[in-house]
């Protein structure tokens, strides 16, 4: 009777009641290779001599002979048969053949030969019941698995095996059923590769269709995982199709980028987990084939291998998830969740050695991970066999994931505090929003560099730091008043004053920077707003000095009330950032501002105040600020509406391509993506009938099409810029041309007004004149022709002679002309000696069919996404004073390196 294993006979009913009992089999063996070593908990197969043939796991060896004497070729192994063999009463025979499973039966060497009779084995099932209820009893699940309190399955264990008894804390999530999320993701889309938001899907659509085509969509943070703790990646995806031996896709989703990360595979028609690491700058890849999954195969053939019973089909959405250590080697665990359980499907341990290739090192190079989907296209069939189709769109769809912290900390003040002060002047007579600074996070981590490369400065380490903004601290005072004027004579001090000095009788006041009349008065008389008088005892006589109030009345006690603007990304263009010392950040505060991004604080100060970010800020997800991922391939677009070949933006005469973009593929607001100086070509918007994204620049000679051979923008307005071919060419054109004049042109020359070569007729626009002793300069931008360069000769009919031309790079305030000096330092805040107006070697549309066509919105600019935020910082008066406002700021934050 089939079944008969299962049971054993109480005696005298030996034909009547069972007792349920599992099957073992010892089994003798010789012939065996004495190379060879049994790998318990594997299957073998069993075959041959006319015998059935049985699957088995491997429990336990015996590595001895019949005499009890240890044996390289001999012995005894315990096995369990598969349960359908075990039903069947199968047993083995002698001399029947042992193979590892994976080998050709009849063809492979096998392993061992059965050596002799088997015998049976019985193991007693044992209930446990309740005393007063025995149909009450306790469930082993299939997993094996006591279930002694859970109801709805097993317990989750952290990845450092911690019963998981409270809730860990949400690092990031990300839902795309109502939204892309295109401002917390890099993209990178290759070839014609796309990602596309289908939000009548809820997913984000991530395709290639033709060979050398990729596509991914990774999360710009890098999830945080502090040592001793582990992170949990769980996220969504469904693929397009199985895929088959000859497409050449390989579709990647999970916690990876391109250096390392652990993630599921579907490499053609071979579904695998992956390990990835990158060590000294080689980057490593281990793959495991679902075959040979160690925890559950997902294959839906049950059994000891699939004790789940779930057969993973990608093309339908599944819930998958990723956890790991990390540190010391660690353990990477793999799975899905199926039937509202937690599955765990392989699990990798690289401590002590146990993974070959990676016994020196950690799990990864950077613990710290994005969540990634990705799809590529390859040009050869990864598995062997036939050649790729590659004329086929294959797919990956994102739904969606979380990452959660499984430890109870706040990372947001695991950083190291840091702070960067300045002081910035604002013209009193003004209400308009000033610009003040701009920072952002370096795009290389010097920290990194220097402690990788042992101080190699060629070495370059993507800076993935978090920043928690902490507190703003702001102080708005009047700027020092100006001395124009000081004499003292027979003990009285007379001081003239650049604007009202606010000082009443009896008013103590401080006087600094001055030759000789340095020191604290008290005011005797006030003559007019900006004259007063003081007793000067003791002090010499003297005259026309010059030099500071600073002391009371003055602007140390004399508070303003300012508004206080913070942005995020603003259009900016001719920014001068530095490095923030001992810091990661780094600061611009000259940069012309062109146009706002999104506003995210406003607040008012009256004289001091300190705005609390971690009032608002106080998430990982949305309280940092972070770079991009995928910086060195990442890649964006933003609609291009036209590109007008005969524009003359200034009126210079000179004609030059234009382009302009339509809305910020983020924001939504009709402003540039890309910043100034960014790469970028001309691409398709959508696929043409040959599904290519390629524009065809026939008919539009010089509009480069091909990545790698990139034009520069030189941002124009809020979305409209000229392209070149370098960025040493914009420099060029935007350095305003010094010329140095035989005498003042002041009350000549206007700011503002045509300078004209005599020889030529070529013009441009006035911008700033200096005059030091007898040296006379005049800046010139919006310049017609560069006959301006090594002029010499009359300008405007001879009114003034040209003796040199120099060209000025620098801001206002700190150039090295002709003859040296500086220009006027107060104008270092409010003009820039950049010239935006200059297009001379811009593109051109000469190589055009028609040199007025407008290149229609079919089309998009594409180009290395712009991976570094950007926080600005402005101000503005809320009503006029008389004289201006020193705003000093004090922005502190911390830094978590990663």
């Amino acid at each position: 009777m089939a079944g008969e294993r299962r049971f054993t006979r109480i005696p005298p009913e030996s034909s009547g009641d069972r007792i349920y009992m599992k099957h073992t089999s010892t089994i003798p063996y010789d012939a065996k290779d004495p190379a060879y070593v049994w790998k318990v908990g594997e299957t073998y197969v069993i075959e041959g001599n006319f015998g059935d043939t049985i699957y088995c796991i491997l429990n336990s060896v015996d590595e001895v002979d019949s005499d009890g004497a240890a044996s390289t070729t001999k012995g005894f192994i315990h096995v369990r048969y598969e349960e359908m063999n075990e039903f069947q009463n199968y047993n083995a025979v002698d001399d029947q053949n042992i193979y590892e499973e994976g080998q050709s039966l009849g063809v492979d060497t096998p392993k061992a030969l059965v050596n002799g009779t088997a015998y049976d084995v019985y193991t007693n099932t044992t209930h446990i019941v309740g005393i007063n209820n025995p149909s009450y009893a306790t469930e082993v699940d299939r997993f094996g698995s006591l279930n002694t309190r859970f109801s709805e399955g097993a317990p989750e264990l952290t990845s450092y095996n911690k019963l998981r008894v409270s809730n860990p804390i949400l690092l990031g999530q990300y839902d795309f059923s109502e939204q892309s999320l295109r401002s917390q993701f890099a993209t990178s889309q290759e070839g014609s590769g796309e990602t596309v938001w289908q939000p009548d899907f809820g997913h984000i659509k991530i395709s290639g269709y033709l060979t050398g085509d990729r596509a991914t969509y990774t999360s710009s943070l890098w999830h945080p995982c502090p040592a001793g703790a582990g992170v949990k990646f769980i996220f969504a995806a469904r693929t397009s199709s199985a895929g088959n031996a000859t497409d050449g896709t390989l579709r990647f989703w999970g916690a990876f980028d391109a250096t390392d990360g652990a993630f599921f595979a579907l490499v053609q028609n071979q579904l695998s987990i992956r390990h990835r690491w990158t060590i000294n700058g080689i980057t490593n890849n281990v793959a495991v084939s679902q075959a040979d999954w160690n925890q559950d195969t997902l294959d839906g053939t049950g059994g000891v291998k699939n004790t789940s019973g779930m057969n993973l089909d990608t093309t339908k959405q599944n819930l998958y998830w990723v956890d790991f250590q990390h540190y010391g080697g660690g353990r990477i665990r793999w799975g899905v969740y199926y039937q509202g359980e937690r599955i765990t499907c392989h699990v990798m341990d690289m401590g002590n050695g146990q993974m070959p290739g990676n016994v020196l090192y950690n799990a990864f190079s950077n613990p710290s991970r994005p969540l990634c989907w990705s799809c590529a296209k390859r040009s050869d069939p990864v598995v062997p066999g036939g050649s790729p189709d590659p004329l086929t769109e294959e797919a990956i769809y994102a739904y969606g994931g979380a990452v959660w912290l499984e430890a109870d900390a706040d990372l947001l003040q695991e950083g190291n505090y840091r702070q960067y002060a300045d002081n910035y002047t604002i013209d009193g007579n003004s209400t308009s929003t000033t610009y003040l600074t701009t920072l952002r996070p370096q795009a290389s981590n010097s920290e990194i560099d220097a402690a990788v490369a042992n101080g190699d400065a060629t070495f370059t380490g993507e800076n993935h730091t978090l920043y928690a903004p902490q507190k703003l601290e702001i102080t708005a005072v009047g700027d020092r008043i100006q001395i124009t004027d000081a004499d003292v004579a027979t003990n009285v001090l007379t001081v003239t004053t650049s604007v009202p000095h606010y000082l009443a009788v009896d008013d103590a006041v401080d006087v600094y920077g001055t030759a000789t009349v340095n020191g604290r008065y008290t005011v005797t008389a006030v003559t007019s707003p900006t004259i007063f008088t003081a007793n000067a005892p003791g002090v010499a006589n003297t005259t026309n000095e010059t030099g500071e109030l600073v002391g009371p009345k003055d602007g140390d006690t004399d508070s303003r009330m300012v508004e206080v603007r913070l942005f995020q990304k603003c259009i900016m263009r001719g920014t001068s950032y530095k490095n923030i010392n001992f810091t990661t950040v780094e600061e611009d505060e000259y940069g012309d501002h062109i146009a706002h991004g999104p506003e995210f604080a406003r607040f008012v100060v009256d004289g001091r105040y300190t705005y609390d970010f971690f009032d608002h800020f106080n998430r990982i997800q949305n309280g940092t600020v972070r770079n991009g991922s995928d910086q060195s391939f990442s890649r964006g677009f933003q609609t291009l509406l036209s590109l007008v070949g005969d524009d003359d933006k200034y009126s210079t005469g000179v004609q030059r391509v234009r382009a302009q973009v339509g809305p910020h593929p983020t924001f939504g607001t009709t402003i540039h993506y890309f910043d100034d100086k960014g790469r970028v070509i001309v691409r398709r918007k959508d696929r043409d009938g040959t599904n290519n994204k390629e524009f065809d620049n026939t008919d539009y000679t010089g509009i480069k099409n091909t990545e790698g051979d990139w034009h520069y923008l030189s941002i124009l307005d809020r979305d409209e810029a000229w392209l070149y071919n370098s960025t040493a060419d914009i420099d060029d054109d935007r350095s305003v041309r010094v010329l140095q004049l035989n005498a003042d042109p002041t009350g000549t020359i206007a700011v503002g007004g045509t300078v004209t070569l005599d020889t030529g007729g070529h013009t441009a626009v006035a911008k700033a004149i200096y005059v030091d002793g007898g040296n006379f300069y005049l800046g010139v931008e919006a310049r017609s022709n560069a006959a301006f360069d090594g002029y010499t000769g009359t300008i405007n009919t001879s009114a003034f002679t040209v003796s040199g031309v120099t060209k000025s790079s620098d801001r206002i305030g700190s150039w090295g002309g002709i003859g040296g000096g500086t220009w006027d330092e107060e104008d270092e805040r409010t003009t820039f000696d950049l010239d935006y107006k200059t297009s001379l070697l811009a593109v051109d549309s000469s190589g055009w069919g028609t040199s007025s066509d407008s290149i229609s919105n079919e089309n998009r600019l594409y180009g290395p996404t712009p991976i570094q935020p950007a926080w600005t910082f402005m101000v503005r008066h809320l009503h006029e004073t008389t004289h201006d406002t020193n705003v000093r700021t004090v922005m502190r934050w911390k830094e978590r390196i990663q």
